[in-house]
C-alpha cells in the first residue's frame, strides 16, 4: 500500500516523489478503495466488451446503412402523394428531373469534397509509404485477374494434367464427378449429371433459359462510369414507373405495393446462380404475403380517385395503379441484384453519384419529350406545374432529392456491398410501415388500415427481423 501512497506503481502517476499537497489529499483518501476496486471493474468492462469478428461487424454495418436508406425510401410516397394532392399538382416528368437533378448535384459535391480530402490525407502521408512498387504489382495482378477471359480459364481446365476428361459443351468429368462451365464469376460448380428422360429433358431447358438470363445478370462492367450508366438507367425506369404510379394509389397501399420485390430479387438471384438461403426465402415470402394483405385489406381511401383519372384499357384506376406499381417493383428488384454485383467492384460512394447523374440525364430527357408534347398542344409549358410559386411544395419536392436520391442511395451501395441482394430487400421492406406513419402528416386516409393490413404490417416487421438474423448468419 506504501507503494501506491509513493508514486511508484501505476496507480497515482507522478513524475517527481515531491506532490503537491492538494494532489496528495485527493489521492490518499481513496488509494485504497481503488486498490481494491480498479481490477474488478476492469474485469467487468472487459466481459462486458463484446467480441466481434471483422465479419459480423460487415454484416452489422451493412444493415444499419440499408435501414438508413429504408428511412429516407419511407419518405418519397409521402412527399409524392402530398404534392399530387395539391390542387395544381406537378406533372410526373417534372417530379423525377427536379428531384434526380437537384441529388446529382448534392452528390457530386460531396464526391468532390471526399476526393480532395483523399488526397491531402494520401500527401500527408507519403514520407512514411515505403512499398508503393509492391502496391502497384498487386494492383497490376488484380488488374489481369479480372480482365482474365474466359477461354483462358476453360484451357487450364481442359489442361491433360488436371484430369479433366470433356463430355460436351459445357461438362467436364473428373473422378466420376461432372462439373459445369456454364458460371466462371461464382467458380466451377459441381453438381450431378443430368437425368434421363423426361427429367433430363427439363432440366436441360432450364439450363438452356438461365444460362444466358445467368450471363447478363453476372456480367461485369467495363468501368465505374458504365457501371454507374447501367444502373443509373435501370433506376431511372424504376423511378418513373414508381411516380407515375402514385398518381392511381394512396400512401398506404403503394408503398407495400412497391415491397413486392421482395419477392423478385431471390428470383433473380438463383437464376443468375447466387445461393439464396433458406431463410431469407422464408422471408421474402413473409413479407409478400405481408404487402398483399395490406392490398386486400377491405378499408378504401378516396384520396387517390381524387386525384387520378380513368385508367387505360378501360381499367379503374386502383388497379392499374396496383399493376404500374408493381412494374416498377419489378425494376427495382433488378436494380438491387446488378448493384450487388458491381458493389463489390468499385467504390460505393462514386458508383452511386454516377448512378444518379444517369438517373438525373434520363430524368431532363423525359422532361424535354413532355414540354414538347404540351408546346405542340398549344399550351404553355408552365402547364406541366401551374402550382410552382408555392414554397412549402418546393421543400417537399426537394426532400426526397435529400434523402433517397442522395445521402440514402448512398448509404444503400455501400450497405449493398456487405449483405446480400436478398437480405438487403427483405429488410428494405419496413419503410411502408415508416410511410404509413409519416403519412399522418398528409392526410389521415391516406393512411387508413384496417384488421387485415395492421396485421399486414405486423408480418413485414417480423419478416425484417427474420432477414437481419439470417444476414449475420450468412456472413
Amino acid at each position: 500500500m506504501s507503494a501506491n501512497l509513493s508514486g511508484e506503481s501505476g496507480w497515482a502517476p507522478s513524475r517527481s516523489k515531491e506532490r503537491p499537497a492538494f494532489l496528495i489529499r485527493a489521492t490518499k483518501t481513496p488509494a485504497k478503495a481503488q486498490h481494491r476496486r480498479r481490477p474488478r471493474l476492469l474485469h467487468v468492462c472487459a466481459a462486458a466488451r463484446p467480441s466481434m469478428k471483422p465479419e459480423q461487424k460487415a454484416t452489422l454495418t451493412g444493415q444499419g446503412l440499408i435501414l438508413y436508406s429504408a428511412l429516407t425510401c419511407a419518405s418519397t410516397p409521402v412527399a409524392l402523394r402530398y404534392l399530387y394532392l395539391q390542387d395544381q399538382p406537378p406533372a410526373s416528368p417534372v417530379l423525377a428531373a427536379v428531384q434526380t437533378s437537384f441529388a446529382a448535384v448534392i452528390l457530386v459535391l460531396i464526391s468532390g469534397g471526399i476526393s480532395l480530402w483523399q488526397r491531402r490525407g494520401r500527401r500527408s502521408l507519403s514520407d512514411v509509404e515505403t512499398s508503393s512498387e509492391e502496391e502497384e504489382g498487386v494492383a497490376d495482378l488484380r488488374k489481369h485477374t479480372d480482365t482474365e477471359d474466359k477461354a483462358g480459364v476453360r484451357r487450364r481446365l481442359l489442361d491433360p494434367s488436371s484430369g479433366m476428361e470433356r463430355h460436351g459443351s459445357d461438362m467436364l468429368e473428373r473422378g466420376g464427378s461432372t462439373f459445369s462451365l456454364e458460371s466462371f464469376d461464382g467458380g466451377v460448380h459441381e453438381r450431378r449429371a443430368p437425368k434421363p428422360g423426361a427429367v433430363g429433358s427439363i432440366q436441360s431447358f432450364a439450363s438452356a433459359v438461365r444460362r444466358p438470363l445467368a450471363g447478363v445478370l453476372n456480367s461485369k462492367a467495363r468501368s465505374l462510369t458504365w457501371a454507374g450508366a447501367e444502373l443509373g438507367m435501370l433506376a431511372f425506369f424504376a423511378n418513373a414507373i414508381m411516380i407515375y404510379g402514385f398518381t392511381f394509389t394512396t400512401i398506404a397501399k403503394g408503398a407495400f405495393l412497391i415491397r413486392a420485390s421482395i419477392i423478385f430479387t431471390p428470383i433473380l438471384c438463383t437464376i443468375a446462380g447466387e445461393a439464396v438461403p433458406v431463410g431469407l426465402w422464408v422471408g421474402a415470402l413473409t413479407g409478400f404475403a405481408g404487402s398483399i394483405m395490406i392490398s386486400l385489406d377491405p378499408s378504401k381511401a378516396d384520396g387517390a380517385a381524387a386525384t387520378a383519372a380513368a385508367g387505360p384499357f378501360g381499367l379503374q384506376p386502383e388497379i392499374w395503379g396496383d399493376l404500374v406499381l408493381v412494374a416498377s417493383a419489378g425494376f427495382w428488384s433488378l436494380v438491387m441484384v446488378r448493384q450487388s454485383r458491381h458493389a463489390p467492384n468499385y467504390p460505393s460512394f462514386p458508383l452511386g453519384t454516377y448512378k444518379v447523374i444517369a438517373m438525373a440525364a434520363l430524368s431532363l430527357c423525359w422532361l424535354g419529350v413532355a414540354a414538347v408534347r404540351v408546346v405542340q398542344q398549344g399550351e404553355p409549358v408552365a402547364d406541366l406545374w401551374q402550382g410552382y410559386r408555392d414554397p412549402l411544395a418546393w421543400l417537399v419536392l426537394l426532400w426526397p432529392a435529400l434523402g433517397q436520391y442522395s445521402t440514402g442511395e448512398a448509404a444503400q451501395v455501400a450497405g449493398q456491398a456487405k449483405i446480400s441482394a436478398a437480405a438487403g430487400q427483405v429488410i428494405l421492406a419496413m419503410d411502408p410501415v415508416i410511410s404509413i406513419a409519416l403519412g399522418y402528416l398528409v392526410a389521415r386516409n391516406e393512411t387508413h388500415l384496417g384488421p387485415l393490413g395492421i396485421a399486414g404490417g405486423a408480418t413485414l416487421l417480423g419478416a425484417c427481423l427474420l432477414a437481419s438474423f439470417y444476414a449475420k448468419k450468412e456472413h
